[in-house]
Protein backbone atom coordinates (compact mmCIF):
# COMPACT_ATOMS: atom_id res chain seq x y z
CA UNK A 1 0.00 0.00 0.00
CA UNK A 2 1.92 2.86 -1.05
CA UNK A 3 -0.41 6.13 -0.14
CA UNK A 4 -1.79 8.05 -2.57
CA UNK A 5 -0.14 6.01 -5.80
CA UNK A 6 -2.34 3.02 -4.08
CA UNK A 7 -3.77 1.16 -7.01
CA UNK A 8 -7.68 -0.12 -5.49
CA UNK A 9 -7.93 -2.64 -7.43
CA UNK A 10 -5.01 -4.40 -7.77
CA UNK A 11 -4.63 -4.61 -3.84
CA UNK A 12 -8.38 -5.59 -3.70
CA UNK A 13 -7.35 -8.50 -6.41
CA UNK A 14 -4.40 -9.54 -4.67
CA UNK A 15 -5.72 -10.07 -1.15
CA UNK A 16 -8.65 -11.76 -2.75
CA UNK A 17 -6.61 -14.01 -4.53
CA UNK A 18 -5.93 -15.37 -1.10
CA UNK A 19 -9.06 -16.65 -0.44
CA UNK A 20 -8.94 -19.54 -3.37
CA UNK A 21 -8.83 -22.78 -1.95
CA UNK A 22 -6.12 -25.03 -2.80
CA UNK A 23 -5.52 -28.71 -2.14
CA UNK A 24 -4.50 -29.02 1.52
CA UNK A 25 -4.01 -25.89 2.24
CA UNK A 26 -6.76 -23.94 4.46
CA UNK A 27 -7.70 -20.54 3.59
CA UNK A 28 -6.06 -18.09 6.05
CA UNK A 29 -9.59 -16.26 6.67
CA UNK A 30 -8.34 -14.11 9.85
CA UNK A 31 -5.44 -12.94 7.90
CA UNK A 32 -7.35 -11.95 4.67
CA UNK A 33 -9.84 -10.33 6.70
CA UNK A 34 -6.99 -8.21 8.39
CA UNK A 35 -5.93 -7.30 5.11
CA UNK A 36 -9.02 -5.98 4.21
CA UNK A 37 -9.55 -3.82 6.83
CA UNK A 38 -6.04 -2.29 6.27
CA UNK A 39 -6.54 -1.29 2.80
CA UNK A 40 -10.01 0.47 4.17
CA UNK A 41 -8.01 2.05 6.84
CA UNK A 42 -5.65 3.23 3.84
CA UNK A 43 -9.14 4.21 1.70
CA UNK A 44 -10.33 6.21 4.44
CA UNK A 45 -6.91 8.04 5.12
CA UNK A 46 -7.31 8.68 1.01
CA UNK A 47 -10.55 9.92 1.42
CA UNK A 48 -11.99 7.49 -0.37
CA UNK A 49 -14.98 6.24 1.87
CA UNK A 50 -17.15 3.95 -0.45
CA UNK A 51 -14.06 1.89 -1.05
CA UNK A 52 -13.73 1.66 2.52
CA UNK A 53 -17.54 0.21 2.72
CA UNK A 54 -16.56 -2.41 0.10
CA UNK A 55 -13.09 -2.96 2.00
CA UNK A 56 -14.98 -3.58 5.37
CA UNK A 57 -17.71 -5.62 3.51
CA UNK A 58 -14.74 -7.68 2.54
CA UNK A 59 -13.57 -8.24 5.97
CA UNK A 60 -16.96 -9.44 7.36
CA UNK A 61 -17.42 -12.09 4.47
CA UNK A 62 -14.20 -13.60 5.70
CA UNK A 63 -14.83 -13.20 9.28
CA UNK A 64 -17.95 -14.94 8.37
CA UNK A 65 -16.48 -17.85 7.02
CA UNK A 66 -13.94 -18.02 9.62
CA UNK A 67 -16.46 -19.37 12.39
CA UNK A 68 -14.68 -18.03 15.14
CA UNK A 69 -15.82 -14.87 16.29
CA UNK A 70 -19.70 -13.79 14.52
CA UNK A 71 -19.12 -10.26 16.23
CA UNK A 72 -16.11 -9.00 14.02
CA UNK A 73 -18.05 -10.11 10.96
CA UNK A 74 -21.27 -8.41 12.25
CA UNK A 75 -19.03 -4.85 13.49
CA UNK A 76 -17.48 -5.03 10.20
CA UNK A 77 -21.19 -5.30 8.29
CA UNK A 78 -22.61 -2.70 10.58
CA UNK A 79 -19.11 -0.41 9.67
CA UNK A 80 -19.96 -0.60 6.17
CA UNK A 81 -23.67 -0.51 6.81
CA UNK A 82 -22.78 3.27 8.61
CA UNK A 83 -20.45 4.03 5.65
CA UNK A 84 -22.52 3.48 2.86
CA UNK A 85 -25.82 5.25 4.67
CA UNK A 86 -23.42 8.50 5.36
CA UNK A 87 -22.16 8.54 1.83
CA UNK A 88 -25.76 8.17 0.48
CA UNK A 89 -26.76 11.74 3.05
CA UNK A 90 -23.61 13.60 2.03
CA UNK A 91 -23.48 13.16 -2.06
CA UNK A 92 -25.80 12.62 -4.68
CA UNK A 93 -23.84 10.85 -6.99
CA UNK A 94 -20.55 8.75 -6.57
CA UNK A 95 -18.53 7.59 -9.37
CA UNK A 96 -21.69 6.71 -11.12
CA UNK A 97 -23.91 5.54 -8.07
CA UNK A 98 -26.44 7.13 -6.90
CA UNK A 99 -27.49 7.76 -3.33
CA UNK A 100 -30.29 4.75 -3.40
CA UNK A 101 -27.70 2.91 -4.19
CA UNK A 102 -26.04 3.55 -1.45
CA UNK A 103 -29.19 2.99 0.75
CA UNK A 104 -29.85 -0.19 -0.46
CA UNK A 105 -26.34 -1.48 0.48
CA UNK A 106 -26.83 0.32 4.07
CA UNK A 107 -29.35 -1.58 4.67
CA UNK A 108 -28.38 -4.59 3.18
CA UNK A 109 -24.95 -5.14 5.01
CA UNK A 110 -27.49 -3.65 8.52
CA UNK A 111 -29.51 -6.95 7.16
CA UNK A 112 -26.55 -8.64 7.02
CA UNK A 113 -25.14 -8.14 10.64
CA UNK A 114 -28.80 -8.90 12.45
CA UNK A 115 -28.77 -12.56 10.44
CA UNK A 116 -24.59 -13.02 11.39
CA UNK A 117 -25.83 -11.88 15.29
CA UNK A 118 -29.32 -14.07 15.55
CA UNK A 119 -27.84 -16.87 14.77
CA UNK A 120 -24.84 -16.52 16.74
CA UNK A 121 -27.50 -16.05 19.63
CA UNK A 122 -29.19 -18.89 18.54
CA UNK A 123 -26.35 -21.39 18.26
CA UNK A 124 -24.94 -20.10 21.60
CA UNK A 125 -28.38 -20.59 23.14
CA UNK A 126 -28.64 -24.10 22.19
Amino acid sequence: MNGPSLNIHEEFKKISEKLKKRMFRKVPFTQVAQQFVQLSLAMQRNGQTHYRALCLLSAAECEEQNEVSDVHAAYFFLSAGRIFCATALDEQEVYYFTSEEFIAESIQAFSNAIDVLLLSFFLFSC
